[in-house]
């Protein structure tokens, strides 16, 4: 214990040698040009992918619903039977109703995903169209405090 001790008290005069030394300055950070910048990722690309994400979730959730509404068919049919045995009531803790109500739930959150999904893959060819009717080319002047020039964009 005491080594420790001795170790961290020759570690503090270091320390502060250290941080009472010259310090390093940096450089101001130059501007950049005053261009335009683009992304570069393809037009649309964005709304393509979300809305490819979501047309998959959408899809997941009808087959859900279909699944679940042919599963409380069933179930219903067994209770109206009046296969009621002894012990548990599957009928009582695990009603029919409570079926429906997931189906309506899967399904009624699929229609908005899936409408979203049409709006955002119209946005991005909209996007992807915009682009590729501007000119390919560019030339752009810019200028700050320490000089000026000309920008040139080829965009294939």
């Amino acid at each position: 214990m005491p080594r420790r001790i001795g170790i961290l008290l020759g570690l503090v005069p270091a320390m502060l040698v250290t941080l009472a030394g010259p310090q390093a300055h940096a450089a101001p950070p130059s501007e950049p040009p005053a261009t335009t910048t683009k992304s570069r990722n393809p037009a649309g690309a964005l709304e393509f992918g979300l809305a490819s994400v979501m047309v998959g979730v959408g899809l997941g959730l009808v087959a859900f619903g279909s699944i679940e509404l042919v599963r409380t068919r069933e179930h219903q049919r067994f209770c109206n039977a009046g296969n009621s045995g002894t012990g548990i009531d599957p009928c009582v803790f695990d009603p029919p109703a409570l079926g429906y109500a997931a189906v309506g739930l899967s399904w009624g959150f699929a229609v908005p995903l899936l409408v979203g999904s049409g709006l955002l893959f119209a946005r991005g060819a909209r996007l992807r169209n915009d682009a590729r009717r501007t000119s390919r080319s560019s030339v752009m002047p810019w200028w700050s405090r320490t000089g000026g020039g000309v920008a040139y964009t080829l965009r294939f």
